[in-house]
Order: structure tokens, then C-alpha cells, then sequence
């Protein structure tokens, strides 16, 4: 007769990960984006090829957040489909290596861990008190911790692991509560690169003129009043380069 008695289920990866604090950083990373429709992610599309899409499927797969809807998610900017970016940032907040409910130990006392406390890299060692693994909880009682050297997840290496080799993480900072990826944003770089064919050069480099300085530019944007209340922008620069073929320009 064959056993027919169930084996017991396995525990399901990442069902402990409530028990950990989580941060708020910023990303920067950058990507090719010939083979993508662009950075936003269409939600409601089963057909959604973007960036965001396999950013997103990358966080969730090393645990770092339970949905986009619950890390406070904000992009610096979009791009279109077939554009790449090398500095792109968003900001959201991630599950961090250091459980809920560790103590930072100072020369003469200790303290509960908050998140401004939290290593600002992956290479920082932090000394605490953190709850053991197997506790049934996170009470604060000094039988149910011990003591650790701990260091901050290498958020950059552990998202790349998953990525695909055309979209690379570069970085990450700890953010403010208050830090927006988009409205903390202080300049922009845009580069766009034209084949010569027949434009006239001369006239785009004066409409590069008229565009430097503080304008109101409400008539070349989508309108988003409910977020946006002030349409004026500062282009510092705007000039055309042009290549002589060698990667050099003249």
C-alpha cells in the first residue's frame, strides 16, 4: 500500500519577515532600456514589459518588500520606451537586516534600536542586542536577546543577484521619512541623441537659448494638478553636440 499520510508543509520562505525593521533609502541604478517599454510599470497590463516591472519582481523576490502598494514607493522621473538612463533614482522603503526589537549598546548602556541608528552602508558593524530566532516573540526581556556584531544587507548586491545583467543597481543611501525621489529632486542631466539627416542645427541651437532660465513650461507637460501647483523650472544649460564620427565631438 502506498503512504498516503501528507508530509508535514514546509515553512514558506520569508513567512518570518514581519519580524524585521525596514528603512527608507534611496536607489540608484541605471539601465539599457532598447529591449524595455520604458520605466513605469503598467499595472493592468499582462503584457507589461518594463523596467519597473522587473524591479519590482527583483525587491520581492529577496524579500526586501511585501508589494509596491506598502514600501512608499517615488520615482525621480520616467523615461520612454527604447530610453536608457544612467542615474536613474526611486525611493521606498525596505525590510532591513535587524529585528524589531534589538537594543544598540553604547560604553555604559543600551538603547532600543530606532532606524536613524541603523548602519548608513553595508560595511558598518553595528554592536546589539537583537531577539533570538526561535523566540515565539519579540519580547524585550534580557533571557530572549543576544548579543551581536551586525552589518546592514549589501542592498545593491543582493537586488542585482535577480536583476536582469541590462538594469544595475549602483547604490543606496538612507532617506528621510520626508525624501520623494521626485520632488526632492534638485537637477536633472537629459541627453538625446539625433541622427543628422536634415535638421537644421542652427535653429536648434537657438531653441536651446530661448529655453534657458526659469520658464513656465504648464503647456508641454501632463497636467497633474493634484500633486503639482507650480509649473516653472530652471534649464541651466542646453546645447548640441555634434559627433565627427570618432566619438568625438567637434
Amino acid at each position: 500500500k502506498k503512504n498516503t499520510k501528507k508530509k508535514p508543509k514546509k515553512a514558506q520562505k520569508g513567512s518570518n519577515i514581519n519580524r524585521y525593521m525596514t528603512r527608507h533609502i534611496a536607489l540608484r541604478f541605471h539601465y539599457d532600456g532598447a529591449t524595455y517599454n520604458g520605466l513605469a510599470q503598467n499595472v493592468n497590463s499582462p503584457t507589461d514589459n518594463s523596467v519597473e516591472k522587473a524591479l519590482f519582481a527583483a525587491l520581492q523576490k529577496t524579500c526586501l518588500i511585501d508589494s509596491r502598494e506598502s514600501c512608499g514607493y517615488s520615482r525621480s522621473g520616467r523615461t520612454d520606451k527604447g530610453v536608457s538612463a544612467f542615474g536613474q533614482v526611486v525611493a521606498l522603503r525596505v525590510r532591513s537586516a535587524f529585528p524589531i526589537g534589538s537594543y544598540l549598546i553604547g560604553e555604559d548602556s543600551k538603547r532600543l534600536l530606532q532606524e536613524d541608528s541603523l548602519p548608513k552602508n553595508h560595511l558598518e558593524k553595528l554592536k546589539c542586542l537583537v531577539p533570538k530566532k526561535k523566540g515565539k516573540n519579540n519580547q524585550n526581556d534580557e533571557s530572549d536577546l543576544v548579543e551581536k556584531e551586525m552589518l546592514e544587507k549589501d542592498f545593491a548586491q543582493l537586488i542585482n543577484n535577480v536583476l536582469p545583467s541590462n538594469i544595475r543597481i549602483l547604490g543606496w543611501s538612507p532617506v528621510s521619512d520626508e525624501f520623494s525621489a521626485r520632488f526632492s529632486t534638485r537637477s536633472r542631466l537629459y541627453r538625446y541623441f539625433f541622427v543628422r539627416r536634415d535638421l537644421d542645427l542652427q535653429a536648434m541651437e537657438l531653441g536651446c537659448k530661448y529655453m534657458i532660465g526659469r520658464h513656465d513650461f504648464r503647456n508641454l507637460c501632463k497636467m497633474n494638478c493634484e500633486e503639482v501647483d507650480n509649473f516653472e523650472r530652471v534649464i541651466h544649460e542646453g546645447k548640441i553636440i555634434v559627433s565627427n564620427g570618432n566619438n568625438e565631438s567637434d
